[in-house]
């Protein structure tokens, strides 16, 4: 494999955890764009994001994947929630790697939501009073969001509700059984 793995998916689908596990199976490195781009910046993605908006965190994701493209491939990389409405990114990675969308069901998805501390930033945005209002909320983004990632995906893989080394173990086989088609 010369090229990277790049994990993209709904915020709480798995790319950081699935994205470890693999990159350590493949014994290749592991980047978050997450991480890169709180350390290029010192504030975190959604500080930028409530800070200055969308496009100053595109710039800031558009960085961070400049970076990563200098970087040795191969490498697993698990982007941001948003990669997909960032086309300077994604121009950066698509000749770079395989798309992996980890299509995690959105019960699954909003329940982990539901479980943080802090809501993210779109759905704190909508006000929400309740559970029921969150759930309102992230359906309409789940849906726009994951007809997105579909569309940039190579590879669409739904993790399971196993283990994450399991789930790192199915994705694996999937990666093989797809770059040797």
């Amino acid at each position: 494999m010369e090229r990277a793995i790049i994990l993209t998916g709904i915020k709480h689908s798995g790319k950081t955890t699935i994205g470890r596990i693999l990159a350590a199976r493949l014994d290749v490195p592991f980047h978050d764009t997450d991480h890169i781009i709180t350390g290029l910046k010192n504030r975190t993605p959604r500080e930028i994001m409530t800070a200055g908006g969308a496009q100053a965190l595109h710039r800031a994701e558009k960085q961070a994947v400049c970076r990563l493209a200098a970087a040795s491939f191969p490498a697993v990389i698990a982007t941001g929630g948003g990669i997909c409405d960032n086309p300077g990114a994604l121009e950066i990675l698509n000749p770079r790697g395989i798309f992996v969308f980890l299509d995690v069901p959105e019960d699954i998805a909003v329940g982990r939501i539901l479980d943080e501390a802090e809501m993210p930033a779109y759905i704190a945005a909508g006000q929400p009073r309740s559970p029921d209002d969150v759930r309102r909320i992230f359906h309409r983004f789940y849906r726009d969001r994951t007809a997105r990632y579909r569309m940039l995906a190579h590879l669409v893989f739904a993790p399971l509700r196993i283990p994450a080394e399991q789930n790192a173990a199915g994705l694996h086989a999937e990666l093989l059984r797809h770059l040797l088609c």
